[in-house]
């Protein structure tokens, strides 16, 4: 599996630190010496451009305990019934209005997840 399978894409991990994540994680995308392309790097060599490429470790340990009558779910989805393949959701507890997101990165659909939820003042920013 590359290792881009297994963090978050480059746009959101920019939209997270914009959003004031904190930016401890062990990998990062850092940009080339021309500030054209970016790369995921270990935790070497940091500087000011950089943003958390979130595993999805790392994201699992941000998810908040929600108080109901919310839930926050996410997993592997059944391939012969759902694609793409991973999910997350938060939703009301027994109430049609969800939001849920599908894709072939679990770690891209936490970050997204996230995203909305900040965005829309369902979850507060993990200190």
């Amino acid at each position: 599996m590359m290792l881009e399978d297994q963090v978050c894409k480059l746009e959101f991990a920019q939209r997270l630190k914009e959003l004031g994540f904190k930016q401890e994680s062990y990998f990062y995308w850092t940009p080339d010496d021309t500030n054209e392309t970016w790369k995921i790097e270990h935790c070497a060599r940091i500087w000011s451009a950089h943003y958390s490429a979130f595993t999805v470790a790392e994201l699992i340990a941000m998810v908040p305990e929600f108080k109901e009558p919310y839930r926050f779910l996410f997993g592997v989805e059944n391939p012969s019934v759902c694609m793409p393949k991973y999910f997350a959701t938060c939703d009301v507890v027994n109430y049609p209005e969800d939001y849920d997101i599908h894709g072939d990165n679990l770690a891209d659909c936490l970050a997204e997840q996230f995203i909305h939820l900040v965005t829309n003042k369902a979850m507060e920013v993990p200190k």
